[in-house]
Parts: structure tokens; sequence; C-alpha cells
């Protein structure tokens, strides 16, 4: 029997935590810095006013007097209502603690009120003696805010209590369903395997040929039940597939006794439905009914109505009673049940037995990778699916034939990660041949200036090898290109991308200028120049042997015929090499000013645009 090591979900320890911190922590900062002076201020104004209107006193002094009593009341009260928190922390004891700590602040408070109304009185704070109404009066005020403060903390307490239980449900909801989920995935009968090594002993002597691609297949059905074991869902694209491979055993195994068809429209491939699903419904057909050359059973699979798949089998039932546990076609409705999708339809009619399930649609990047070398490409394919999920890759072309051949037949994807040397020529005659319709990354080994092309073409490529988080870039590059029509950007700039990666004849960039001085021509070799500059509308060539020469070029242009490796346009009058770099300096306003060698005739800034692509060209990480 095949066993799975399951990941289940478990909601437990961070229930736990966050309990702990809505008991521990009150999370009360802005409540504190809001109310403390309200309440202050509340005070002052309609229960002391006598102190401010009548008997003169500074309304600024009554009001930071009722500010300091006010933070000494709150504080004492919070320290009180946060330690029977944690003291009584079960639901139960909810009423216990209210009363409990109700009566302590207030206890507490009553005590604080008398303590500061003798110091008023003793002092003579407000300028006189105090009666024994002003201490009623004082306790009586701040008794009551009291009652008003720990009502408001009270029902902060309940309100995040409550999110915290409702989102505990869920969790827990969502623990309970993972854990069903997993534990009907993992429902895989031994019989099948038992009666496959049997057939599998008989056609080793019998046709070693037939047992060897039997074990292929065999190990292409173990290798998905493994693999759809890490899955929810799976597209029916890579469902039909593993089911040719299951077919296949079982065509093995009853011959002409079993036939099977498949009718789906192409739009289907690329939609979602729980794994093994097909499987189950196949080997139900083949567990209750007879299987005869005589008496064939027949099992289609099609699209019987609108976003469904049907499975159909005639009906010819055993004679005898096939013991089952009634899981196969429960385990499937649950599924489905489980990730919240509609039901299945089961019809059980006289003589056939058809179960429609609906198909589950969720978008999905769907992905074709050109690449003539095997490793290679299930090497990206392997990246593509650990880094995107929802990326699913629909086939891998090795060649211009194969890939035009496919392109004409299928939908075409939203994406192509592309190899541009291919064994039968350069992935561009692809667009000759067909009007791709999908979004292109290209993987090359190209030179600078197929790269810059791509840049400027808004084109993203990788460089072989392929570093994963270089993928990682360009597909969140694709995400946001796909907000603006990424498919259009393909088709408006291949032309010229194509054009780029046919000029394979053109040197890369420029070795060297020919350059006249009087009646000579001498030929510059790209290593003697130090920078190139503009004075009065005519560009120069400096060398590292202080020499000025006149170039028929202007900067612009320039800085298309040089290696961005080697020159860097560091302003509108200069493109300098990395050799001619004697010091750089912070400059104001965020530019940075560079001592040339040789020497300038002009001082020379980075803007503060370029600064951060110069200190990158230099190596900056």
């Amino acid at each position: 029997m095949l066993t799975y090591k399951v990941n289940t979900f478990n909601a437990s320890g961070r229930m736990k935590e966050s309990k702990a911190a809505l008991i521990s922590k009150l999370n009360d900062g802005w409540l504190r810095l809001l109310g403390i002076p309200t309440v202050a201020f509340v005070i002052t104004f309609f229960f002391y006013s006598e102190e401010w209107i009548v008997k003169g006193h500074a309304f600024s002094f009554c009001f930071l007097t009722s500010l300091a009593v006010t933070t000494f009341v709150w504080y004492l009260n919070r320290f009180i209502l946060l330690y029977f928190r944690r003291t009584y922390t079960s639901i139960d004891a909810t009423g216990k603690r209210i009363a409990i700590q109700l009566f302590t602040s207030l206890i507490a408070s009553a005590v604080l009120s008398l303590g500061i109304s003798w110091f008023y009185d003793l002092s003579e704070y407000w300028g006189g003696s105090l009666f024994w109404q002003d201490y009623l009066y004082n306790l009586i005020i701040i008794l009551m805010f009291v009652f008003i403060i720990s009502g408001i903390y009270e029902a902060i307490f309940y309100f995040a209590r409550w999110r915290f239980s409702v989102r505990e449900t869920e969790e827990l909801k969502k623990a309970n369903l993972q854990s069903q989920f997993e534990s009907l995935k993992n429902q895989v009968s031994p019989h099948f395997l038992f009666n496959s090594l049997n057939t599998l002993s008989s056609l080793i002597e019998e046709n070693p040929e037939t047992a060897i691609r039997f074990v292929n297949q065999l190990s292409k059905v173990y290798r998905y039940l493994l693999q759809s074991n890490e899955k929810e869902l799976t597209t029916i694209k890579e469902e039909l597939e593993f089911l040719d491979a299951y077919i296949f055993l079982l065509k093995t195994r009853f011959g002409e006794g079993l036939n099977m068809t498949k009718v789906l429209p192409d739009e289907y491939l690329s939609t979602l439905i729980p794994p093994l699903t097909l499987q189950i419904l196949i080997e139900n057909a083949v567990k209750h009914n007879i299987v005869s050359a005589s008496n064939p059973l027949t099992i289609e699979v099609n699209s019987c109505k609108e976003e469904h798949i049907c499975v159909v089998n005639n009906k010819q039932k055993k004679t005898i009673n096939v013991a089952s546990n009634g899981l196969g076609l429960a385990n499937i409705a649950a599924k489905y049940k489980l990730l919240n999708k509609p039901a299945i339809n089961i019809d059980d009619g006289a003589t056939e037995f058809i179960v429609s399930l609906p198909i589950i649609k969720i978008k999905v990047m769907r992905v074709l990778i050109v690449e003539d070398e095997n490793l290679a490409a299930k090497r990206i394919r392997k990246m593509v699916e650990e880094h995107e999920p929802d990326f699913i890759v629909e086939e891998i072309t090795d060649s211009i034939a194969s890939t035009v051949s496919w392109l004409n037949t299928h939908p075409h994807p939203d994406l192509i990660l592309m190899d541009i040397e291919l064994a039968d020529g350069q992935s561009f005659e692809i667009f000759n041949q067909v009007e791709v319709k999908s979004t292109i990354i290209f993987t090359t080994a190209y030179d600078e200036f197929a790269i810059r092309a791509f840049k400027v073409n808004s084109i993203d490529y990788l460089l072989k090898p392929i570093d994963p988080e270089e993928l990682k870039k360009s597909f969140e590059k694709l995400k946001r290109l796909t907000g603006t029509n990424a498919a259009e950007v393909s088709r408006i700039d291949m032309d010229s991308i194509v054009h780029a990666l046919r000029e394979k004849n053109i040197p890369a960039f420029k070795q060297r200028f020919l350059v006249k001085q009087g009646q000579r021509l001498i030929p510059i070799d790209i290593n003697e120049i130090a920078f190139f500059y503009t004075e009065d509308k005519i560009s120069f060539i400096k060398t590292f042997n202080d020499q000025r020469y006149i170039v028929d070029h202007s900067l612009d242009e320039l800085e298309e015929l040089l290696n961005p490796m080697e020159f860097f346009r560091a302003n509108r009058q200069f493109i300098v090499s990395p050799r001619s770099l004697e010091g750089i300096h912070h400059h104001f306003n965020g530019k940075l000013k560079i001592n040339l060698k040789p020497l300038a005739a002009e001082e020379v800034y980075v803007s503060r645009e370029r600064a951060s692509d110069f200190k990158k060209w230099l190596g900056e990480e």
C-alpha cells in the first residue's frame, strides 16, 4: 500500500499566540493619547469652571492640573485592569473578573482621590482650605470617570475578543476541512498495484518490449499519485496525460475488453479539477462492471454540458456482489464540497452510469517553453512551477518546426519562454511562419548588442544558465505588463527585436574610430579613448595620452555604438570610460562630481537622475 507524507494545516500555534497577545497587551496607545487630554479638558471645562471663571485661576493652570490627575487615575486603573485580565483568562470567569476589577478600581481610585484632595487642602493649592463637600465632589467626579473609562476598555476588549473568536472559528474550520481533504487524497487502492505487478510478471516472459513500456507507464502513474498529494487542484490537461498512462495499464490487462475515448474542447485543458478525480471514476467503472472482449466496457470522457466534464460508461453489472466501501464517489463529492465548488451530479440510468463534474476556472498563466536542450527545459519547467503555482506549463517544444506546429494547432499561451538558438535554426524564424499572440521572454546567451535591443523594446530576457531570482523578476515584470496588454507590447516590438538579432555580421560595438588629422586618416582603438565630449556642437575624442580628435558622430549616436559596459553617458556633454575616472565626489542636490584623467576642459557632473545607474555601472550592489 502506498503511504504519503501529508502536511496538515495547524492553526493552534497561531491562535495561542494571538490569544496571549490579546490578554497581555491592551494596545491602547491611541486611546490614551486621545482619552487622557479629552477627559482632562471635560473635567476642567464643565466641573471646575468656577476655578478659572470665578476665582481667577488661569485656564491653562486648571487644565494642566486636571491632566496630571487624570493621568494618575488612568494609569492606576489601567494597571488594575491588566492585572485582572491576566489573572482571570477564562471566558467563564468574565463576570467574576469584572466585579472584582471594578471594586478594586473604585477603592483604589477613591483612595487616590482622597489623597489628592488632602494634598490640595494641606498645601492650599487652590488658594485656601477645602471643605468636606469639596472632598466628596472630587471623589464623585473621579469615580464617575472611572466607570466610563472601565466601560470603554471592556467594550474594546469584548470587540477584540469577538474578532479573535470569529477568526479562530474560521481557522479551525479550515484546519478541519484541510485535514479531511488530505485524508481523502490518501485513499489509494493497493489492489491496483497488485494487479499491475501480476500483469507485469506475465509480460516479462511473453512480451519483453511491452513489459518495458508497461513499467514506464506504471512509473508515470505512481509519480503522478505522489505529486498529486501536494496539490488541491490540477489542470485537466495534466489529469488526462496521467489518464493515458493509467488506461495503458488497464488496456494491457484487459485488452479488447476496455474501450476508452476522450472528447474535450481545447479551452477545457487549462481548467482545473481535484487530482485523481477521473482516475477514481474509471477505476469504479472497471470495478463494478463486466470487462471482457465479448462484452467490452466503454468509457467516454466528454463535455456533456457547459463547464462540466462527464464520465460515461455503459452498465453491465457483475453478477456477483463486489466488495465496496462506497468511498469513491463520496470522496469526489467531498472534495468539491471542501473546495466550496458546485456539487457533482450522478445519473445512475438503466443502461449508462454518468458522473458530471463541474470544471473549476482559476485565472492561470499558460506557458510554452521552447528549448532544444532536454535538461535545460526540465530545469526551466521546475523553476516555473516552484516560483509561480498559477503558471501552467502546457508544452515543451524543441525546434522551429515543432513550435510552429504547436502554435498552429493550439490556443496561443500567455507566455513563451523561448531559446534563440535551436537545432533547426534561430527561433525568430518562428515569427515569419506564424503570428505569435503571446508575450515572449527570451532565454539567451547573446551578446550585449542583442540584450540592449531587448531592453529598449521592453521585452525581457534571461541569460543562460538561468538564475532563479532573475526568472522571478521576469515574472514580476510580466505581471505588471499584463495589466497594460503585454501581448500587444510583444507584437509591436517583435520586428525590432528580430531585426536586432539578425544583425549577426555587424560587430556588437565599435572597436575603433577612423578620424581625420589634417590630410591623414588615423585609426583610434577603443582602448585608447578616455572619454568623448561635445564642444560648440562638435564631438571630440580624448585619448589617454591627452590627444584630441574630432569624431563624426553625435553623442547620442556614440552611445548606441559603444559597449555600455565600457562607457557611460555621464551627462549631455560627456561619455566616459571607467579607466578615465580619477576621483568621484558627492555634490549638491544628489549629483556626483567626477575627476577625469586626462583633465577635461570643464568640471564634469553626473546628474542626480543618473547617479544611481552610474554607481551600479561601477559595480555597486
